[in-house]
């Protein structure tokens, strides 16, 4: 199988360097986009099995008033560092078996930092699904290294923190292993210090990947997807054998109140998963949740096709905690992933998404959930975009009225922009593009920053 560009590794790290614009940029668009994925898919010429595996590198696309310049860096955790010097792959599955088996035994692993990028009081971070956030600095990627927040990440800390306006705080949460598991909860004020809310105790170890806040609740839909240790322990090189879904078990909904963590409330629906929630708000007694479904955790394996089949749908869901009921509705019935709102409305009430696929057909989307009408473009034949990140056009603007921006793959010049539509105008195609002169490995994640 022959996989595109974009899954192929990353060519030329390098630092800002200006960058040819086709078009004109608005005036209101200027800050920096970051975007993170994986970018380096093989050590010693051993390409790991699985994308999630790669070594992640942060591309950022800043945008002045006179000049755009580009930065491309990977991520230089301890575990890369140690692959370069041994010269092989130490970790994962394109280590050798004994490697593997050593590593896994002693709990350790390689921290790949390649999934999203989270700011919070100034501070940038690089984050993968179970590792520690990895500091970089916002001017010029480099990397500062892991933190714990002064020993307050016990474990994991997921790749997906959600902001509540409302309350001026992130939340975000972290899987604790052992005789037993939690799902720790973590609050991260926009000032002062951060904080543990609490734990939320787990009958297995299991794959958790994303959550939604409102300004009332954190909600976990706890898929019955179970980490097989055993698996683990002796080595396996297998991602999709590592987990096993178990649909007669059901998934799992908790909803925990923010002020009183201690009072979840918890039953089982049937089964499902999801990646990636889009927001979440509360409207008499109930919470109303806009997510990606997925029917069965088949997409794990969907990843590393070179062609997706497109499982998710846009679902809305109408959550009582009281009554312990989940209520979904599929708002738009085309394949898709990579949900995300105006941030404005982040933790409250929204009404639009924007949505990417990326596999036979490539497109984007702007969706109307009420009306579950969508705007869409296509980029064209082998052009592969990445998830979008909305920028608002200004504080008072109407929701989604702005600009959204997608990382693009071209194929064919085997080099990759940076799309920018206008949201008003969504299906007309892009106002402008960024040409960045050469490839970008795909990116899972991105972040706007404005100047101001």
């Amino acid at each position: 199988m022959t996989l595109p560009g974009y899954r192929q590794s990353l060519a030329r790290p390098h630092d800002f360097e200006p960058v040819r614009v086709e078009g004109r940029l608005p005036d209101s668009l200027r800050g920096t986009l970051y975007r993170n994925g994986p970018a380096l898919f093989e050590h010693g010429g051993r390409r790991h099995r699985h994308l999630f595996e790669g070594d992640g590198a942060v591309c950022a696309i800043r945008i002045g008033d006179d000049e755009v310049q580009c930065a491309h860096r990977l991520v230089e955790s301890e575990g890369l560092r140690e692959e370069r010097a041994a010269g092989k792959p130490l970790y994962g599955t394109a280590a050798s078996w004994p490697r593997r088996l050593a590593a896994n035994w002693r709990s350790r692993f390689k921290n790949t930092a390649n999934t999203s990028v989270w700011r919070w009081q100034e501070r940038m971070f690089a984050l993968m699904e179970r590792g520690s956030p990895t500091e970089l600095d916002p001017r010029t990627l480099a990397t500062i290294g892991t933190t714990t927040f002064d020993g307050l990440v016990a474990s994991g800390f997921s790749a997906h923190p959600h902001r509540v306006r409302s309350r001026r705080a992130d939340y975000n949460f972290g899987l604790v292993p052992g005789r037993h598991p939690r799902i720790e909860l973590l609050e991260f004020p926009w000032q002062g210090a951060p904080r543990v809310l609490g734990s939320v105790p787990l009958e297995s170890h299991v794959m958790l990947h994303d959550f939604i806040a409102t300004d009332r609740h954190l909600v976990f839909f706890i898929a019955p997807v179970k980490l097989q240790l055993g698996r683990v322990l002796a080595g396996s090189a297998d991602l999709d054998r590592i987990f096993r879904y178990d649909p007669a078990a059901g998934t799992e909904i908790v909803v925990v109140p923010i002020d009183d963590p201690g009072k979840p409330s918890r039953f089982r629906v049937e089964a499902f998963w999801q990646w990636h929630f889009a927001g979440a708000w509360e409207s008499g007694g109930e919470i109303v949740i806009d997510f990606i479904r997925h029917p069965d955790f088949r997409s794990l394996g969907d990843l590393n096709a070179a062609d997706l089949p497109g499982r998710g749908r846009v679902t809305r869901a109408w959550l009582d905690p009281r009554a312990k009921t989940l209520r979904q509705e599929v708002r738009w019935d085309t394949g898709c992933e990579y949900p995300r709102i105006d941030p404005r409305f982040e933790g409250g009430e929204h009404r639009q998404l924007f949505v990417t696929y990326d596999g036979k057909q490539s497109l984007l989307a702007k969706v109307d959930l009420e009306t579950g009408k969508a705007e869409t473009w296509e980029p064209g034949t082998g052009c592969f975009p990445s998830e979008i990140v909305m920028v608002p056009r200004d504080a008072d603007a109407a929701e989604g009225d702005g600009h959204a921006l997608s990382l693009i793959y071209d194929e064919a010049a085997d080099c990759s922009h940076v799309a920018v539509l206008d949201t008003a105008r969504f299906g007309d195609g892009p106002v402008a593009r960024i040409h960045l002169g050469h490839r970008v490995p795909m990116t899972f994640h991105g972040l706007w920053v404005g100047r101001d």
